[in-house]
């Protein structure tokens, strides 16, 4: 049913999904492997989480989905982000009311736009760390699932944001059920 529904599937490519899905041969399942999964870099420090599957079955066959281009386009926007992040940190003073406890002593609407800037601030921190992982698992030719698909504005329900925070968690957790 995937590879009916899938666009990518269908276009000859594996995607992402499908990958982290399907088993792959025995011959993958060894310690040597494990071990390449277990100490894979932009996996282990901060990056997205990935199945063994997914990662087993690109080790052999680099992912095709993202071309040199897109890939370029990922780490473009990875480095506007970091500047937007340099940017907030040096006109808008978000962390220093939180910390200090000045915001203590602010009407209840101040309170509301300063903890909506540090939640802001939070999802753009932990995007440039999970998007700088996945950019470096990507140049590698592993394709990893983004995490934070979109903006933290654009959650409108607990359930959006859980999916859409740390969503390659959301996907590993729900495999592993």
């Amino acid at each position: 049913k995937h590879v009916q529904r899938c666009h990518i599937c269908k276009s000859g490519k594996t995607c992402y999904q499908l990958l982290h899905e399907r088993s792959v041969p025995d011959d993958k399942y060894s310690l040597s492997i494990y071990i390449c999964y277990l100490v894979y870099a932009p996996l282990y420090l901060a990056g997205p989480i990935i199945s063994f599957n997914a990662f087993a079955s690109q080790l052999d066959v680099p992912q095709n989905n993202y071309s040199v281009r897109d890939v370029t386009w990922c780490g473009l926007c990875w480095v506007f982000s970091l500047l937007l992040m340099e940017l907030m940190t040096h006109l808008f003073y978000y962390n220093a009311f939180a910390i200090s406890g000045l915001w203590k002593q602010l009407s209840p609407m101040d309170v509301f736009i300063i903890g909506y800037g540090v939640l802001n601030f939070m999802w753009l921190k932990f995007f440039l760390i999970w998007r700088y992982f996945r950019f470096w698992s990507l140049i590698c030719g592993i394709e990893a699932p983004k995490n934070m698909p979109r903006c933290i504005n654009n959650c409108h329900n607990l359930e959006g944001f859980w999916k859409n925070w740390h969503a390659s968690y959301n996907k590993w957790l729900v495999r592993k059920r």
